[in-house]
């Protein structure tokens, strides 16, 4: 068992990846989950390492995976129907990461921000600054 709980790093200002953040807080009913802002204090440590992501970051028992091995390592932790998109690790990392990239570049012309995410206030505390 790790000493820290898994860290899920989002873009604080792309509403698809608040609501991936609200849909992992749904089906994640261990609550092993933390989650930050990739602005804040809490992921500069990682940001230092991965300078040109700007979408979401898991860390793992000390592991760092962005782009697609980022939704792959959560998607790992949650039930099914999500459990499935880990499925996605057959696939050529290449592929996998060029439809993350693809829809990354988009996700703010598809996903316009309508007013600021705010966490639930039964998980606020799993919300790091």
């Amino acid at each position: 068992m790790s000493s820290s709980p898994p860290l899920l790093l989002y873009d604080g200002h792309c509403p698809l990846c608040a609501r991936a953040v609200r849909g992992v807080l749904a089906a994640n009913r261990a609550r092993r989950w933390t989650f930050a802002p990739l602005g804040s204090a809490a992921a500069q440590s990682v940001r230092a390492v991965l300078r040109s992501v700007d979408s979401v970051v898991a860390v793992v028992d000390g592991a760092v995976y962005a782009e697609s091995d980022a939704i792959i390592a959560v998607a790992r932790t949650l039930p099914l129907p999500w459990r499935l998109l880990a499925g996605g690790a057959v696939l050529p990392r290449a592929w996998r990461d060029g439809l993350y990239r693809a829809v990354a570049t988009r996700r703010r012309r598809w996903f316009p921000p309508t007013a600021c995410d705010v966490p639930p206030a039964a998980a606020r505390h799993r919300f790091l600054d």
